[in-house]
């Protein structure tokens, strides 16, 4: 795959995966029959994609804790269960996406180090942040989760963006946001 990927960046029409074909020609946007008709642009290039309907369905964490992360999340954000073999896996459903949660292998299964636990405002060894939208009171949603013993951040608005925020951590250190728009 990798050189058929450099051949298409070299400039031949297509590059055909298994499911889906992605066009580099600058000159025009050859692909498979029954590809679809629309590009994206990157820089002054134009990528065609061909072929391809993909959609983010299913996000994992690895966890130490299932069960407490299980909790946490279906305590604070009322993500309700939809799979779960106990203390190895649970799947919960967080509106247009689903929120895994995978016990972590033997290798990993020793305690998160205690940077994981680190002041919300110190998100510099985060891989991942989770974002929640809600509709409810942004306040009262910081304060009860404060009052649990939640790590949350501050109250926050950025210029030119039409919504409030805060950070917080789940039990593992895992980072959050919850955001409400205007």
């Amino acid at each position: 795959m990798h050189a058929q990927y450099q051949q298409a960046v070299a400039g031949s029409d297509c590059l055909h995966g298994i499911t889906s074909a992605v066009c580099v020609n600058a000159s025009h946007t050859h692909c498979m029959p029954g590809a679809y008709d629309w590009l994206i642009s990157i820089g002054t290039r134009p990528w065609g994609i061909c072929n391809m309907s993909i959609t983010l369905v299913r996000l994992i964490l690895y966890v130490h804790d299932v069960a407490a992360i299980k909790a946490f999340y279906q305590t604070h954000f009322a993500l309700p269960l939809t799979e779960e073999i106990a203390d190895e896996w649970v799947v919960l459903a967080a509106g247009g996406i689903e929120l895994a949660l995978h016990r972590v292998g033997q290798a990993y299964r020793q305690r998160p180090s205690t940077h994981a636990l680190a002041p919300v405002a110190d998100a510099t060894h985060a891989t991942t942040k989770l974002v929640f939208a809600m509709t409810s009171d942004l306040v009262a949603h910081r304060t009860q989760l404060q009052h649990a013993g939640v790590h949350v951040g501050e109250l926050k608005r950025y210029p030119g963006f039409a919504y409030q925020m805060y950070d917080g951590r789940d039990p593992e250190g895992n980072v959050f946001q919850v955001m409400r728009l205007d």
